[in-house]
């Protein structure tokens, strides 16, 4: 997990979601928004997903985990929040790295 100062605030969340531009992937949504500064990130993992809180907590990690590891690799200035879709459950770390690395390459939002 990162750092708070690395973390979108709760009060970030809604113009995020209403003003910025999104990237879509069979197993995650990712809304971004241009801002000053480092880049903050956070997770969401709705009951949606799953019922049970340790297979969301699982996904949270996981997506956490890409993020913290790759952290040098995104462009600053922006707020990115990523939405787990169902499917994220079943796949497996690497592959998910891959996707998430992949799709932000191709938004810019990767160095």
């Amino acid at each position: 997990m990162l750092t708070r100062a690395l973390r979108v605030r709760k009060e970030d969340f809604e113009s995020i979601i209403k003003k910025g531009a999104y990237i879509q992937s069979p197993f995650f949504t990712v809304r971004f928004l241009l801002k000053e500064g480092k880049s903050n990130f956070a997770v969401v993992v709705s009951k949606t997903v799953s019922k049970s809180a340790v297979s969301r907590n699982k996904i949270k990690r996981r997506i956490w985990g890409v993020i913290s590891k790759n952290q040098n690799f995104f462009r600053d200035g922006y707020n990115i929040i990523f939405f787990a879709k169902k499917a994220s459950e079943k796949v497996s770390y690497k592959e998910l790295e891959d996707l998430i690395l992949n799709s932000l390459k191709n938004s810019k939002l990767q160095n």
